[in-house]
This record gives structure tokens, C-alpha cells and sequence, in this order.
């Protein structure tokens, strides 16, 4: 295992998947990868959606750092 893609959406199940990829890591020199993934409205189909992307990018980066901020601390103290 050298390279591992997390998908981090802050959920127990996510954070059990780090644990795990963690004890497997140390193990083996591997680097461990995080990905946050937020649908955004296609714009054509919502133009109100359009008009409004500024706040809808602001919360995509709220719910990614709520996701993000306890793996981010666990891989730190890793």
C-alpha cells in the first residue's frame, strides 16, 4: 500500500476508514490522501443557483472543513 484515497465526508464510517488506513500505514510506508466531495446545482438548470454561487461556494468550504477538521487532527497526531 504506498498511496490511499479517503473519501471524507465526516461520517463515522470515514473516520473508522482512516483508523484503519492509519494502522495499515504505519506499517508500511504509505501516504494517506483525503477527498471531500460537494455536488454543487448545475447553473443552466437553476438560475437562481447561478445568481447565488458565491454563498453556495462559501458553504461547500464550511461543510468541507466540518468534515475535514477531525481527520485532519488525527492524521496530525499520527
Amino acid at each position: 500500500m504506498r498511496k490511499v484515497l479517503i473519501p471524507m465526508d465526516g461520517s463515522r464510517s470515514a473516520m473508522r476508514a482512516l483508523d484503519y488506513v492509519l494502522g495499515q500505514a504505519g506499517q508500511e510506508a504509505a501516504s494517506v490522501h483525503l477527498v471531500y466531495v460537494h455536488f454543487v446545482p448545475p447553473f443552466y438548470e437553476n438560475p437562481s443557483a447561478y445568481r447565488r454561487r458565491d454563498e453556495n461556494r462559501r458553504f461547500a468550504e464550511k461543510c468541507a472543513k466540518a468534515a475535514f477538521g477531525p481527520a485532519v487532527r488525527k492524521l496530525a497526531r499520527a
